[in-house]
């Protein structure tokens, strides 16, 4: 037996504020990003990895800045995503 119309209307009022809400505590939920980077010196290597957490402009600003900081030692960086 199919639903009578107002329950219907009233789950699409309650679905609606609900799946919104979900939305936008989803989408400002920190993230946080690990970079690293390996460098030979005199036959030693060394490791740098650093982790930040922040919004999504955040994250880029931080993998922007440790990608250069290992483009000028001469190596290439690695960032992941938790």
């Amino acid at each position: 037996m199919p639903y009578p119309m107002h329950m219907n209307t009233t789950r699409i009022h309650f679905l609606l504020p609900a799946t919104f809400i979900a939305m936008v505590l989803l989408n400002s939920c920190e993230k946080c990003s690990t970079c690293s980077y390996t460098l030979t010196s005199f036959g030693t290597q060394s490791t740098y990895e650093e982790s930040y957490c922040g919004d999504k402009d955040e994250l880029e600003e931080f993998e922007t800045g440790f990608s250069e900081n290992a483009q000028q030692q001469g190596v290439v960086a690695a960032c992941r995503r938790d």
